[in-house]
């Protein structure tokens, strides 16, 4: 069969003599063995005379692999990206994509507030993905990084990194360039409700942005230079920055003046923040597999617990505050209830690969991850 991605359906065609194989695989269902091979840039199952012909990579496989329940096939190509074949319901199953250009690597994703596109850089752009399919929509072009999606714009850091763009969703087309006099923008966030949006450049100076305003491209100037730190969380008032360094300790500046309210030293070098606003806390993620909760308003320790890794890598949340999801060195996912810290469940992601990165979709139903060799999976929450 061939999977047309136009009329997603499948179609037999007559076995034949395949040439040019890179890697095959057996596929046992039942008391049946069949021969999986890799051939150019498809998949052939090949059975009583007919093939099934899995198409979908753009350039050579490289490698194939069936999973133990024989549910799925999955396959990588010479360009760095990973798909998974559900063979049964002969449909293109959970679609992975991998960073393929140079070498840098996906590095993080965002969400559109509607929950409809997941932002991620691809190749040399930033690539708007569709959820549930992660089939690309658009491109951002110039693009590194995205920043933050609201259900009508995008904002991503340029390759330069001394602009950040303004994109349309709709109109599929920019909006507006913000600059920043000095440039080589370091860092970059962006307040939940998208409207306060922080960059720090490399000499530690911190620029706001208000993207409700009719001119957002005048940025305002944080009177004091924030040198040496990873800004993490704006509040959606813009007052409020929280922040790490590998000095281990979390800090918590006033906007805009840049006024330092308070600072506190951590038991080991932090490597996320969460900002639980409802509850008005800060969760850390820390390299000894704790997950800290402090007060944002004066940084005391509320309470301690497990995130399940013994390195989580970093920190997400569900939209209604009530989960929190810590991405583990060991490739797995760990899903806690935020108010009590009680460990709910262990999610596979399929990678034994250290996660760097990981979102939640605003309807809770999906969340996004990134690996640290540039890896990006979609899973299924519920």
């Amino acid at each position: 069969m061939t999977y047309r991605p136009d009329s997603k359906r499948w179609e037999h065609e007559p076995a034949r003599e395949e040439l040019g194989l890179q890697a095959a695989t057996t596929l046992t269902s039942g008391t049946a063995t069949q021969l999986v091979q890799a051939h150019n840039t498809a998949l052939v199952l090949a059975s009583a005379g007919t093939a099934r012909r899995f198409r979908g990579h753009e350039s050579l496989v490289t490698q194939v692999v069936a999973d133990p329940r024989c549910s799925y096939l999955f396959s990588a190509s010479q360009s760095g990206e990973l798909r998974a074949w559900s063979h049964q319901q002969q449909d293109l199953a959970n679609p992975s994509l991998q960073h393929a250009g140079s070498g840098f690597g996906v590095t993080n994703a965002v969400y559109s507030a509607d929950g409809k596109y997941l932002l991620a850089p691809l190749e040399d752009d930033v690539a708007v993905l569709e959820t549930g399919t992660l089939k690309p929509v658009s491109r951002i072009p110039g693009g590194q990084r995205p920043i933050a999606a609201s259900a009508t714009d995008a904002w991503v850091l340029t390759h330069q990194s001394d602009r950040i763009l303004q994109w349309s969703l709709r109109d599929r087309k920019l909006v507006r360039d913000l600059g920043l006099e000095s440039g080589n923008i370091t860092h970059a966030i962006a307040s939940a409700n998208c409207r306060w949006l922080a960059a720090l450049n490399s000499t530690g100076a911190l620029f706001l942005f208000d993207l409700h305003s009719a001119q957002p491209q005048q940025p305002i100037r944080v009177e004091r230079p924030l040198p040496d730190r990873s800004p993490q969380v704006i509040d959606d008032s813009g007052t409020r920055l929280w922040s790490i360094s590998r000095l281990n300790d979390l800090t918590c500046h006033e906007l805009p003046g840049g006024r330092l309210l308070w600072r506190k030293a951590l038991d080991a070098r932090p490597t996320s923040v969460c900002h639980f606003g409802g509850r008005g806390q800060i969760a850390v993620a820390l390299l000894n597999g704790e997950i800290q909760f402090h007060n944002e308003r004066d940084g005391q320790r509320i309470s301690s617990i497990s995130s399940g890794s013994t390195a989580a890598q970093a920190l997400a949340k569900t939209q209604d505050e009530t989960r929190l999801v810590a991405a583990g060195i060991e490739g797995e996912l760990h899903v806690i209830a935020a108010e009590s810290g009680l460990y709910l469940t262990r999610l596979q992601t399929g990678t034994a690969d250290p996660l760097r990165f990981a979102t939640v979709a605003p309807n809770g139903a999906a969340i996004a991850i990134l690996t640290k060799t540039g890896l990006l999976r979609e899973l299924q929450a519920r």
